[in-house]
């Protein structure tokens, strides 16, 4: 027996990150905080489970659960874009109780010269350094979680040479509970400084 009153509340968050999407997106990029030293160890690595996906040109020829098994920080393996000139990964989270608040990227490992010169994710943009070995940890915002709470994608560029395609080595996904989030409070401060209207409980239905 469906739940219709869950359906209904997903849904909303759904709209709700859809609307604040939108209104983040036509905004200049914001200042971002001082995210704490310790902000991977308050939430929990979340790439191997089953709610977390992974689309786009990572499961070129492959599938979504062999591109997890390539960019596992478990392995060496490492998973190479189909063209010179960039390289998209879409991580997708269907849990309604937890939503993604950062990730960390290895780029150099297997290949030093098919590092990307750089990589984007909401609205900022992260430079990369040539030719190394190194984990990249992009913490992200409370506006920036809850935008993406079902999807993030995170487009790298072509490589510093421009001759190479790029390649990722690897991903490890971060998420908190919305409980350990303060999903309640976040949307109630993100609704009121970006003036989104949220549908009613008719609407919702």
């Amino acid at each position: 027996m469906q739940c219709h009153t869950c359906g209904s509340s997903e849904n909303g968050e759904a709209a709700f990150s859809v609307a604040l999407g939108r209104a983040y997106a036509k905004r200049p990029p914001p200042r971002l905080p001082a995210f704490p030293v310790d902000f991977f160890e308050r939430s929990t690595c979340v790439t191997t489970n089953p709610d977390i996906s992974l689309s786009g040109d990572v499961t070129h020829n492959s599938t979504s659960a062999n591109a997890k098994a390539r960019l596992s920080s478990n392995t060496d393996d490492f998973v190479s874009s189909p063209h010179k000139t960039s390289l998209t990964l879409h991580v997708h989270n269907t849990s309604s109780e937890q939503l993604i608040v950062g990730v960390r990227v290895l780029l150099g490992s297997a290949h030093p010269q098919h590092v990307p010169a750089s990589f984007t994710l909401f609205n900022r943009t992260i430079v990369t350094q040539e030719g190394q070995r190194r984990w990249y940890d992009v913490p992200f915002s409370e506006t920036e979680a809850v935008v993406g709470q079902r999807q993030i994608t995170i487009v790298f560029s072509s490589t510093h040479s421009g001759v190479n395609v790029p390649v990722l080595d690897a991903i490890d996904v971060y998420a908190q509970s919305k409980a350990d989030f303060g999903w309640d409070r976040v949307v109630a401060t993100l609704t009121e400084k970006y003036k989104i209207a949220m549908p009613t409980l008719s609407e919702r239905r």
